[in-house]
């Protein structure tokens, strides 16, 4: 799945993704581990990453086949207006490492800088 975002800077986001059978390549989604990385580049090193949520910090849920990742305002409350590329990653029981969505996620400048 290829996806194409938008967001306010300093908003709460929530994604969804539906991942079919296909998309997991044979991986299992029950009992894995999935991570959310969105990047300035695509090269930038992991430890690097604007966003990066995971099933074990609660940002990201899981219901049959449909993952939801929390955006918390925090997250990109600092961003200019700027286009992140991400991807969602499942790391099945077995260690086997399946890519399920990527796309790019554009922040938007915001004219309030305050929450009320």
């Amino acid at each position: 799945m290829t996806a194409r975002l938008e967001m306010y800077r300093g908003d709460s986001a929530t994604i969804v993704v539906e991942i079919t059978g296909a998309q997991l390549e044979g991986a299992v989604l029950e009992g894995a581990q999935l991570r959310f990385t969105a990047k300035r580049s695509i090269n930038d090193e992991d430890a690097d990453a604007a966003i990066t949520k995971t099933s074990d910090d609660g940002q990201i849920t899981v219901a049959d086949n449909v993952v939801t990742i929390t955006i918390d305002p925090e997250d990109t409350a600092d961003m200019n207006r700027r286009s992140l590329v991400w991807d969602l990653q499942v790391t099945d029981a077995s260690g086997q490492v399946v890519t399920v969505a990527i796309g790019n996620l554009r922040i938007l400048a915001d004219v309030s800088r305050t929450a009320p």
